[in-house]
């Protein structure tokens, strides 16, 4: 664990190295090797914070996110701390499946694939944040299980006269920058008066932010309409870590995206034999003096 914990920080993936790091400080409590676990926080010292408020867990090998409690059943979590429970094989497995995809529409669709059969829910919207505007790109369902490419549609698009998202749960999660967990709407008073959630009476609901570097990419939404707290800490960790991956591949192929568009743009002046005698493929290749 923490050789995978150096080897992820040094590739940048900071969420799943601190994963990583905080398995094997866990690892050498366990085993009394407290001068090692000194040593790992000493190098380390966000663990020492991350894995505070655990250690009275710790030996269970259970720890569960910080949560805020807004209304009775809903809490906003800071992914301060995290989840020995999360199958770590498949949060890695997933993180590299979104990180090789640079096609936007094809990452919208594997990733949404990804979070449904990781969450527990039976229905997901995802919404990227373009031109200052958030638009909905995706919509997955279980039953059926299928994913349909929205073509950027605005939240509060209605479709036969019923509305396609949760506006006001955007607008917050939007606002605050927060993951949002509502473990059972019915008993909850926060956006009751939502039309979206008025029509689908959805059970549990979870709603996470997209950001790298600090930069608002967009937002996934989550629901299960037939059980509550369907969205436990240790998988909210987990959305929470693929979340953050995927906002790291939606930057990427944005611009992979706008490469191809700029390609396909000087393609029209730039003909394709003066291109292979300089022995380029594209125009962004050609060098200064070529």
């Amino acid at each position: 664990h923490e050789r995978l914990g150096a080897f992820y920080q040094k590739l940048g993936q900071m969420t799943i190295s601190q994963m990583f790091l905080t398995e094997a400080l866990l690892g050498y409590r366990r085993l009394q090797a407290h001068g090692v676990a000194e040593r790992l926080v000493r190098q380390h010292p966000a663990l020492g914070l991350r894995t505070r408020a655990t250690d009275s867990v710790a030996t269970s090998q259970t720890m569960s996110l910080g949560a805020t409690s807004l209304l009775g059943s809903t809490s906003t979590m800071t992914g301060s701390t995290t989840s020995s429970v999360v199958d770590v094989s498949s949060l890695v497995k997933a993180t590299q499946a979104l990180s090789g995809e640079i096609v936007l529409e094809r990452l919208c669709v594997r990733f949404m694939q990804i979070m449904l059969e990781n969450a527990g829910a039976d229905r997901g919207l995802l919404a990227l944040f373009t031109d200052d505007n958030l638009l909905i790109d995706a919509e997955a369902t279980v039953a059926p299980p299928e994913v349909t490419v929205l073509k950027a549609l605005p939240v509060d698009t209605m479709r036969d006269g019923q509305p396609i998202a949760p506006v006001q749960i955007f607008n917050y999660v939007q606002r605050t920058q927060e993951a949002l967990v509502i473990d059972d709407v019915s008993r909850s008073d926060l956006f009751k008066d939502d039309a979206f959630v008025q029509r689908e009476s959805p059970r549990s609901v979870i709603c996470v932010p997209l950001q790298h570097q600090r930069r608002f990419t967009g937002i996934l939404y989550l629901q299960n309409k037939l059980t509550s707290h369907a969205f436990p800490p240790d998988r909210a960790f987990m959305l929470q870590s693929l979340s953050s991956q995927a906002a790291i591949s939606i930057e990427t192929a944005r611009l992979y995206g706008n490469l191809e568009a700029l390609n396909r743009s000087y393609a029209r002046f730039v003909p394709v034999e003066f291109l292979q005698m300089l022995d380029r493929r594209s125009i962004t290749d050609v060098k200064l003096g070529d």
